[in-house]
């Protein structure tokens, strides 16, 4: 599904940086909206809180590359242009980091947001790239933009939750206890195959997790799902509904069993 596709972004705003790394804020925010190089992906914004460093990117799929595109990160990492020191992250959201995650972005022509966070940038950390794989520009869907200047001492947090705010986008993560291969359709469209059995009853996998399958929405519209399987020479189905949760990064919960 990820085909040679990769992902979608905005406009950038270029930062001056402040030359006094001694004085602390708990929070700063750069907007850049600067998109990749096949403008399938926007980075929207850095946001440098106390502890972490987070990447808002944006995705913006149209139906004519079909229902569905599949997304992952391939060796993604901060790198710093002056001391090419590297930093990767600590958590992806929903995104696997290889391809063999199945996590589905529904292509409406409407922004979804995605969000990757990085343990926080030394002050020092005034210029770098944001690299996937080797950074190619002929890489469809890649996580790549280069050259960004980041100011630590920039705080213009109503921008940013306003932002937030209007990319109200959402995810349900699905998967099975049932030992079947299980097809899985969402609004009448089929997404994907689940066929890894999660055998512990008490266990809940996280959202994106190998052997899931996660569908990703841009706005707060229920949606009716269900599955189909063949075993044993007996057929089974089961009815669900995709369910929006509150935050822009929520992710819903079906266990099929």
């Amino acid at each position: 599904m990820r085909t040679l596709l990769h992902r979608l972004v905005l406009p950038a705003i270029f930062l001056f940086s402040f030359t006094t790394p001694s004085i602390a804020q708990d929070e700063f925010i750069n907007y850049y909206g600067k998109k990749n190089a096949d403008a399938t992906l926007e980075l929207n914004f850095i946001d440098h809180e106390e502890d972490y460093t987070t990447l808002y990117v944006s995705y913006t799929g149209t139906s004519n590359v079909g229902e569905y595109t599949s997304l992952y990160l391939n060796n993604l990492r901060i790198i710093d242009r002056e001391t090419r020191k590297e930093y990767k992250p600590v958590d992806t959201g929903v995104l696997p980091i290889n391809d063999e995650g199945k996590v589905y972005f529904y292509n409406s022509g409407t922004p979804i947001l995605i969000r990757i966070r990085f343990d926080r940038l030394p002050y020092g950390v005034k210029n770098i790239d944001v690299m996937e794989s080797d950074g190619s520009s002929s890489a469809t869907y890649n996580f790549t933009f280069r050259n960004l200047r980041i100011n630590p001492l920039l705080d213009d947090s109503e921008e940013f939750y306003d932002f937030l705010y209007d990319i109200d986008s959402y995810a349900s993560t699905i998967f099975s206890v049932f030992d079947a291969t299980i097809s899985v359709y969402v609004a009448g469209k089929l997404v994907g195959v689940l066929d890894r059995v999660f055998k512990a009853a008490d266990y809940t996998p996280s959202c994106g997790e190998y052997g899931t399958i996660t569908v990703v929405y841009a706005n707060s519209t229920e949606r009716v799902g269900y599955g189909s399987a063949t075993s044993g020479g007996k057929n089974y189905t089961w009815n669900f509904t995709v369910k929006p949760k509150s935050g822009f990064d929520e992710c819903h919960k079906q266990r099929l069993k």
